[in-house]
Order: C-alpha cells, then sequence, then structure tokens
C-alpha cells in the first residue's frame, strides 16, 4: 500500500474512532443513570462483606453496613474505600443501620426488640427497647429527622413508632389507606429532607406520605405486577423505590409523579441470581448518587442519577 493511501486510512481510522468516542460521550451525557462501578468482595475480614443488612449514608457521604456473620459494624468512602470498622455482639443479629444528623449510628434489632446506638467512632452510647417483631423477616429501613426524633416501622402490627433520641416513644399510629390493601405490612419509613415521612408496604409495594406528627397526606399503589418492595430511600428532590419484580427502580417526586423506572442494567439480577426479598438494599445521597447492594453477592452499586438532564 502506498504512503498516500496509508495515511488517508489511518486518518479514516483516527476519524472513525474520534467519532465513536463522542458518540459514546453524547450517549453517557444523555442517559439518566450512569452506571460507575461497584466495590465489595465477599470475606470475613475488616472491609470485607459476609452477611451484610442495612446500607445508609450520612451528611458527609460515608456509607454504613452492619454485617451479622463477622459482627462488624463497617463504614466506607461512597467508592468503597473502608475507614472505620467495629465489632459488637449485637450486630449478629441486626435488622436495619440508620445514621442521624450528628453521625450517631443506630442498629436495630427488630427480633429482640433492640435498637443499639453508637458515636460516630463506634463506641456504644445507649440501648433502648421497642417493639419486637418476633418472625420478622426481609428488607427494613428506618431513619432519623433532624430533631433527632427516629421513625421504627412496625410490620406486625401495621404502624408506625416515632421515638425521641433516648428511645421514649413520642407517638404511634396505624398505617392505612393503601387501595386494595386491607391490612398495610410497612417495612420503611423515610424522613425526607421536604419534611415529610415516607412510609412503604411492603408485600403491595406502595408507599404513603405523613407528616411527621403522623397525618396521612398522600397514599400511591404500586404499578401492578411491580412486586415486593425491597428499598426505599430519599435524595433532596427525589424518593426510590426499589421492588422485587427484576428488580426495577422507579424514582418519583414528592408529589408521587414517576419520573423515571429502570432495571439498572440487570445487574441486580444478574449479580446474585436469587430472589429473595432481603437480598437488596438502596441508599441515595442528597445530590442523587445512588447506593444498591446485593447482599447475596456482597457487592455495592454505584450511580449517579441525572434527572432532568435527559430528553
Amino acid at each position: 500500500m502506498s504512503r498516500p493511501l496509508l495515511l488517508l486510512v489511518f486518518v479514516a481510522v483516527f476519524l472513525s474512532g474520534c467519532s465513536q468516542v463522542h458518540s459514546e460521550a453524547a450517549a453517557a451525557q444523555n442517559t439518566p443513570i450512569i452506571f460507575l462501578g461497584q466495590w465489595g468482595v465477599k470475606g470475613q475480614m475488616p472491609g470485607q462483606l459476609d452477611t451484610p443488612v442495612g446500607l445508609a449514608v450520612d451528611s458527609t457521604l460515608r456509607v454504613y453496613i452492619a454485617d451479622r456473620g463477622t459482627q462488624l459494624l463497617q463504614k466506607f468512602t461512597l467508592a468503597g474505600v473502608p475507614l472505620l470498622t467495629f465489632e459488637d455482639s449485637a450486630i449478629a443479629g441486626a435488622s436495619a443501620v440508620a445514621v442521624d444528623a450528628g453521625g450517631g449510628i443506630y442498629v436495630a434489632n427488630l427480633n429482640a426488640g433492640d435498637v443499639h446506638v453508637y458515636f460516630p467512632e463506634g463506641d456504644a452510647l445507649r440501648l433502648f427497647h421497642v417493639k419486637r417483631q418476633s418472625r420478622f423477616e426481609g428488607p427494613f429501613v428506618f431513619s432519623t429527622d433532624p430533631g433527632g426524633a427516629i421513625y421504627l416501622p412496625d410490620p406486625d402490627g401495621g404502624g408506625i413508632q416515632v421515638l425521641n433520641s433516648n428511645g421514649r416513644l413520642l407517638r404511634s399510629w396505624t398505617v392505612s389507606g393503601l387501595p386494595g390493601v386491607a391490612r398495610a405490612r410497612p417495612i420503611a419509613a423515610v424522613a425526607a429532607p421536604d419534611g415529610f415521612l415516607y412510609v412503604g408496604d411492603g408485600p403491595s409495594g406502595g408507599i404513603l406520605k405523613y407528616r411527621f406528627t403522623g397525618e396521612r397526606i398522600a397514599a400511591w399503589p404500586a404499578t401492578a405486577g411491580a412486586g415486593a418492595l425491597l428499598g426505599l430511600a430519599a435524595s433532596q428532590d427525589h424518593l426510590y423505590a426499589l421492588r422485587a419484580n427484576s428488580p426495577r427502580l422507579t424514582i418519583s417526586n414528592f408529589d408521587g409523579k414517576k419520573e423515571l423506572t429502570d432495571d439498572l442494567g440487570g445487574r441486580l439480577a444478574a449479580s446474585s441470581g436469587a430472589e429473595e426479598s432481603d437480598t437488596h438494599w438502596l441508599a441515595v445521597t442528597p445530590d442523587d448518587e445512588l447506593l444498591v447492594m446485593d447482599a447475596g453477592a456482597s457487592h455495592v452499586f454505584r450511580f449517579q442519577v441525572r434527572l432532568g438532564q435527559h430528553p
């Protein structure tokens, strides 16, 4: 091949490559959910995950996971870099993890009816007792509001318990009002930045909106066939619900308007190959960075969500 022709071929290939890179960049720019990577490895050493439950993110964007198998509470960066590990035998029965505005760490054990509270660096602070869920299994989400109140679902009783930071019961109410649901089984209570509490019904996948005082504002049933609720989380402007069918993620605004439904590239179904309802956990940062943990595979998937920035 002559040198001029070879040069033309090189230029054509180079321009083709540039066009492909440009197309990929443009595609990424127009994608509402961008996969940033995954972290987590199966094991029993600090920084590894054996039987993880719960997934919480604090105001400084630190990630908290309780591990039943190792009795460790672990703190990571969003990218999965280990920052803190401490051990407590109480973590062997952990059902979920929450973090308050001051960095206090809460570990709920529903079967025992206990909530253990730790200082940000892992020292034990207090223990208080809540209504015991004697046979509860599956996903569970509780949270705190800016004033320090703790919102705990009561799946067996079909209600919500609100406690102060010392564990004293402030109020409780029965969850009702979902169309087609005779008796709710709430498994998630999320105190969102908009000043309202969002409650998720496990079996139906429906969501209810309450004032912190217990006054119901709205109720939104899940789409038919969406499956049971696996997780519920709130960013600054959006509500994230993970449901069992596929599994699929639904993102709505705080008025219940659905903005996006996505299967996250099929990564959750492909990762563990399991269908158990308690294998996935969900957390989101105020600026819509999403973390989804597949507990069966000991993986945490990381996504950036850019709603309103796509066609």
